[in-house]
């Protein structure tokens, strides 16, 4: 059955009335019951999801998961089942819409800091209950919070959960990153087990979005948007909402930690500490999280990509010689790929890089920290060799000395070629510089001629070619 057929057609006890949304699993719909006469959400997965393997598991699981937790801010599962090649699940119909609604449909007229507090006291608290049953939610983001006609807020799809001291089920595959990339906490990135501060840190971005609209992590592909999750401080609230307090940011900073052990020790904890940053002047109602929202499914543009999952693998990593421009790759004809395949070519050597990069780094820190004292590193000698950096066109750009380069966000250009030695400058975003040498390890580092003159080293992958 296609799943655009779907409307006015019934599934076992469920007429399909009309859509409500989809996601990487299904599309959910408001249906009827007929046994029971009541209005209901039925979610069902796509029928060419069926025939892959792995997923009718995934969706399954759901079902169970989400079942056998009751709380007054998790959504109520009533039923589910399987009718020809279709899989669902039924919920109660909540008519109130996503918080990714609300967000995108009143941007200019953001919630006050006590409603966004209130709604975090009820879901840190669901959160803290999964968390005590063994659950916990992996994907929490604006577009898995939704709404009921009194502007209470709910946690939906705990589809991707993955139950604490369950054996491996290799439902996702070894080395797959699962979430969706702007909500991620850096365990994530680094393909590490999720644990109750991962749903805090991802909680703590929503929180973040819908205070301001904007996310405290944007970068222009997923290799950057990995390196500022991982190493990159978020962007004060202060900056986009000047009223709002700075403990605030200290609160949500916190959340955000990259060090999991330096998060809140639960999600209650974060919410009335968040909750302690709010003043007399911000307990006005703005009516944000019950205002009537056009329920009409919503078609991202392509820039709005980072709400879709996100699955890195890590594959064996092989590394093919880097050729200069002037040389002839084959002087046989050869057929012309496809833009689309040159565009996946791309992406996976830019991930298989960028991962290769980090674990380095990680590594490096490591042997830090178990040093007995640390001292600068004398600057790495030029070297002739080049590398391929990231780019979001088809093709490679070759860095060289002279060309010009953008920071995609602070940097801090260093006395030498090592995350570890002292800082010379910081560079602002979208600051440029000159590229006047290229070396250090495996020839990732740049030294580089600030526009005021002064000079260092900092890493290629935080900077952008200036045409």
């Amino acid at each position: 059955m296609n799943d655009d057929k779907l409307i006015g057609k019934t599934i076992g006890q469920y007429k399909i009335l009309k859509p409500l949304g989809g996601g990487g699993m299904g599309k959910v719909y408001h249906a009827y019951q007929t046994s029971l006469e009541r209005d209901v959400a039925i979610k069902i997965m796509s029928s060419e999801l069926t025939k892959t393997e792995g997923y009718l598991e995934r969706f399954k699981r759901e079902a169970r998961v989400s079942a056998n937790l009751h709380h007054p801010h998790i959504i109520t599962i009533y039923d589910s089942g399987q009718y020809e090649n279709l899989t669902y699940i039924v919920m109660m119909l909540l008519s109130g819409g996503s918080l990714e609604q609300r967000i995108r449909q009143r941007q200019t007229a953001p919630p006050s800091l006590v409603e966004v507090a209130e709604l975090l006291l009820g879901i840190g608290a669901a959160l803290d209950y999964a968390h005590s049953k063994g659950v916990i939610h992996r994907d929490i983001k604006p577009a898995n919070l939704v709404f009921d006609e009194d502007g209470v807020g709910y946690l939906v799809d705990f589809g991707i959960a993955k139950m604490l001291h369950q054996t491996q089920s290799n439902l996702t595959g070894a080395g797959i990153a699962m979430g969706s990339p702007s909500y991620m906490p850096p365990e994530q990135w680094k393909g590490e087990d999720a644990r109750p501060a991962s749903d805090q840190y991802a909680l703590a971005v929503t929180i973040y979005n819908t205070l301001t609209g904007r996310l405290p992590f944007e970068a222009i592909n997923t290799p950057a948007l990995m390196y500022k999750h991982l190493q990159d401080d978020p962007t004060p609230i202060y900056t986009l909402r000047p009223e709002l307090p700075n403990e605030t940011m200290v609160v949500l900073g916190r959340a955000m930690a990259k060090n999991v052990e330096k998060r809140w020790p639960s999600c209650t904890a974060f919410a009335a500490a968040f909750m302690a940053t709010v003043s007399s002047d911000q307990r006005q109602p703005t009516g944000f999280f019950r205002f009537t929202i056009d329920l009409t499914p919503f078609t991202p543009p392509l820039k709005e990509i980072w709400s879709e999952p996100v699955r890195i693998a890590a594959p064996e990593t092989k590394f093919a010689p880097i050729i200069s421009r002037a040389e002839p790759v084959d002087d046989a004809p050869q057929e012309s790929p496809s833009w689309d395949r040159k565009i996946i070519l791309a992406i996976v050597g830019v991930l298989i890089v960028a991962i290769a990069l980090l674990m380095a780094s990680f590594l490096a820190q490591d042997a830090i920290d178990t040093a007995s004292a640390t001292t600068d590193q004398p600057s790495p000698p030029p070297s002739s060799s080049i590398i391929i950096l990231p780019t979001d066109t088809p093709g490679v750009l070759i860095p060289a000395m002279g060309m010009t380069v953008q920071a995609l966000s602070e940097v801090a250009l260093r006395k030498n070629a090592s995350d570890f030695s002292a800082v010379v400058v910081t560079l602002s975003r979208d600051q440029t510089a000159e590229i006047i040498e290229i070396g250090g390890d495996g020839n990732k580092w740049f030294k580089l001629r600030a526009t005021d003159g002064q000079e260092g080293w900092a890493l290629g992958t935080a900077f952008e070619f200036v045409p």
